[in-house]
Protein backbone atom coordinates (compact mmCIF):
# COMPACT_ATOMS: atom_id res chain seq x y z
CA UNK A 1 0.00 0.00 0.00
CA UNK A 2 1.42 3.52 -0.83
CA UNK A 3 1.62 6.46 1.61
CA UNK A 4 -1.19 8.22 -0.32
CA UNK A 5 -3.29 5.20 -0.30
CA UNK A 6 -3.26 4.48 3.31
CA UNK A 7 -3.43 8.62 4.05
CA UNK A 8 -6.53 8.51 1.67
CA UNK A 9 -8.41 5.54 4.13
CA UNK A 10 -6.88 7.47 7.21
CA UNK A 11 -8.05 10.83 6.59
CA UNK A 12 -12.12 9.92 7.80
CA UNK A 13 -10.52 9.02 10.95
CA UNK A 14 -8.06 11.87 11.37
CA UNK A 15 -10.88 14.14 10.52
CA UNK A 16 -12.93 12.22 13.40
CA UNK A 17 -10.02 12.75 15.80
CA UNK A 18 -10.20 16.48 14.83
CA UNK A 19 -13.87 16.85 15.34
CA UNK A 20 -13.34 15.29 19.14
CA UNK A 21 -11.12 18.19 19.92
CA UNK A 22 -12.91 20.96 18.57
CA UNK A 23 -15.46 19.60 20.54
CA UNK A 24 -13.84 18.97 23.52
CA UNK A 25 -12.23 22.44 23.15
CA UNK A 26 -15.86 24.01 22.63
CA UNK A 27 -16.99 22.28 25.79
CA UNK A 28 -13.98 24.15 27.63
CA UNK A 29 -14.71 27.48 26.16
CA UNK A 30 -10.92 27.25 24.70
CA UNK A 31 -10.00 28.38 20.96
CA UNK A 32 -6.81 25.89 19.68
CA UNK A 33 -4.49 29.79 20.31
CA UNK A 34 -5.72 29.34 24.49
CA UNK A 35 -2.92 26.16 24.58
CA UNK A 36 0.42 26.55 25.15
CA UNK A 37 1.55 23.51 23.92
CA UNK A 38 0.18 20.51 22.08
CA UNK A 39 1.61 17.27 23.66
CA UNK A 40 1.39 14.90 21.09
CA UNK A 41 1.77 10.61 22.65
CA UNK A 42 0.76 7.17 20.63
CA UNK A 43 1.68 5.59 17.80
CA UNK A 44 -0.67 7.08 15.51
CA UNK A 45 0.99 10.56 16.44
CA UNK A 46 3.97 9.31 14.31
CA UNK A 47 1.83 9.32 10.50
CA UNK A 48 2.55 12.51 9.02
CA UNK A 49 -0.96 13.41 8.23
CA UNK A 50 -1.92 13.40 12.00
CA UNK A 51 0.66 15.13 12.92
CA UNK A 52 -0.24 17.80 9.54
CA UNK A 53 -3.99 17.82 10.60
CA UNK A 54 -3.11 18.39 13.95
CA UNK A 55 -0.57 21.16 13.69
CA UNK A 56 -2.79 23.13 11.37
CA UNK A 57 -5.61 22.24 13.58
CA UNK A 58 -3.99 23.51 16.89
CA UNK A 59 -1.57 26.47 14.82
CA UNK A 60 1.42 25.25 16.38
CA UNK A 61 4.18 22.19 16.35
CA UNK A 62 3.19 19.17 18.50
CA UNK A 63 5.11 18.74 21.82
CA UNK A 64 6.43 14.46 21.12
CA UNK A 65 9.48 14.74 22.68
CA UNK A 66 8.15 13.68 26.02
CA UNK A 67 8.17 10.20 27.40
CA UNK A 68 4.50 8.69 26.08
CA UNK A 69 4.29 6.55 28.87
CA UNK A 70 4.99 9.30 31.78
CA UNK A 71 2.55 12.08 29.94
CA UNK A 72 -0.35 9.35 30.11
CA UNK A 73 0.25 8.22 33.44
CA UNK A 74 0.23 12.05 34.60
CA UNK A 75 -3.01 12.44 32.57
CA UNK A 76 -4.28 9.92 34.26
CA UNK A 77 -3.44 11.06 37.78
CA UNK A 78 -5.04 14.71 37.30
CA UNK A 79 -8.36 13.05 35.79
CA UNK A 80 -7.81 10.81 38.76
CA UNK A 81 -7.74 13.55 41.33
CA UNK A 82 -10.50 15.41 39.46
CA UNK A 83 -12.86 12.50 39.94
CA UNK A 84 -12.67 12.84 43.87
CA UNK A 85 -13.86 14.59 46.42
CA UNK A 86 -10.62 16.90 45.41
CA UNK A 87 -11.83 17.85 41.96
Amino acid sequence: MSRAEFEQLAAPIIDKAIEVCRQALRIAHLEPKALDHVIAVGGCTRIPLVRQRAEEFFSRQLQAHLDPHEVVALGAALQGYALTAHG
